[in-house]
């Protein structure tokens, strides 16, 4: 296994939730409470676990900054946690995800390997087999969620893989879906890798998470792994209730 070198991580967390209003008119999807605390906790918890990393960046929009800055006043002091904002104030202003990814993955710095998840997104497993099959490869890594033989159409981002669990294609909200792969926001990056964010915004989808997968994989060998947990994707009021019950059972 290569050495781990230095170990950051990025939370996306700048986006306006609409699809939960009215709960997040004045409360930033990723502090709903889910399980007796705020979504982006159990994230902050879940990167604590990794051995090394001692930053994490979560880039915000300004329109939440002071629920963001209340929170932050009562999380653990270890690993760091700086709040980054992309200075939005409203949904029709918004950069987009992968443009917040390059905000937050800037600001990082110099870390070798950059851990991206999205703010929404609860995983109930360690980090830490992904992280390690990242630094054996010494490739990126994306994690994706296998749906099985039931993938809806035009709903997820589809992944293609090789016998050695490598990316050979990626497309977006198929309408016809062939893999049961479909990925989702949660990479680790190593920072090379996270530098050609740069080039893929000059004419990427900044919107699309997805469309940077592919974009990468195009470039350079891209590992799936597949989420062996409990995922949940919070995107509305159904997701939340079903992310709700889940950690209300096991909490």
């Amino acid at each position: 296994m290569n050495a781990p070198g230095t170990i950051a991580a990025v939370i996306l967390a700048a986006g306006f939730g609409t699809r939960l209003a009215p709960l997040t008119d004045r409360t930033p999807k990723p502090l709903l409470v889910v399980g007796h605390q705020p979504v982006a906790s159990h994230l902050l918890a879940r990167l604590a676990q990794v051995p090394g990393l001692d930053r994490v960046v979560v880039v915000i929009n300004d329109r939440h900054r002071d629920q963001w800055n209340d929170w932050q006043q009562d999380v653990p002091s270890h690993p760091t946690v700086e709040l980054v904002s992309n200075g939005v104030v409203t949904n029709e202003e918004r950069h987009g995800a992968v443009a917040d990814l390059a905000r937050g993955v800037e600001r990082v710095g110099d870390a070798d390997w950059i851990i991206v998840l999205a703010g929404d997104n609860l995983l109930d497993e360690p980090l830490g087999p992904h992280i390690a099959a990242a630094l054996h490869a010494n490739q990126p890594v994306v994690l994706c969620r296998d749906l099985g033989d039931s993938v809806p159409a035009g709903r997820f981002g589809e992944v293609t893989i090789d016998d050695d669990h490598m990316i050979t294609r990626f497309r977006e909200k198929p309408a016809k879906p062939g893999s049961p792969l479909a990925a989702t926001c949660s990479y680790v990056l190593p920072a090379a890798a996270a530098g050609l964010l740069a080039s893929y915004l000059v004419a990427g989808d900044a919107d699309s998470p997805g469309r940077f997968v592919g974009w990468l994989a195009s470039q350079q060998p891209v590992l799936a792994r597949p989420i062996v947990g409990a995922y949940h994707d919070i995107g509305n009021h159904e997701t939340l209730a079903e992310a709700r019950s889940f950690y209300d059972s096991t909490c």
